[in-house]
């Protein structure tokens, strides 16, 4: 009986064993959904008609690096701060210039994107944009 009762007890452990290791193996952080990194020029916005125009003579760019800062170009005056990238489409930059702005990121294929940005203290000013990464 005793053989029995201490078989079973081996047999509880290395279940109770497994089951905490496969737990762990299974609690990575996800992938995430856009490569981000890296310096966007933009190319293009949706004017009030609903068209692309150009706006690559104005030479607009956001560059984002790898540890969570970036430098930008926009309305022809440099800046930069840090952005927060959720892993799946959403990078939420911070400006001691222009505060939050957030970049909804709609499509990315290879080095094109097209995302919709607004300034967290102007939601409905929505800009749609297409990103072409340097």
């Amino acid at each position: 009986m005793k053989k029995i009762l201490f078989f079973s007890f081996l047999a509880l452990t290395a279940v109770s064993v497994t089951s905490c290791s496969r737990d762990e193996a299974t609690s990575t952080t996800p992938q995430p959904k856009y490569d981000v990194v890296g310096n966007w020029k933009m190319n293009e916005y949706k004017n009030a008609a609903g068209a692309w125009q150009s706006m690559q003579m104005l030479n607009y760019y956001i560059n984002l690096k790898s540890d969570g800062t970036y430098t930008t170009n926009y309305m022809g005056t440099p800046d930069g701060g840090t952005y927060k990238y959720d892993n799946n489409s959403q990078v939420v930059t911070t400006s001691p210039t222009y505060g939050k702005s957030i970049i909804n990121i709609k499509t990315m294929t290879g080095t094109n994107a097209e995302v919709s940005m607004y300034k967290e203290s102007a939601p409905a000013d929505v800009v749609d944009l297409r990103l072409v990464k340097n």
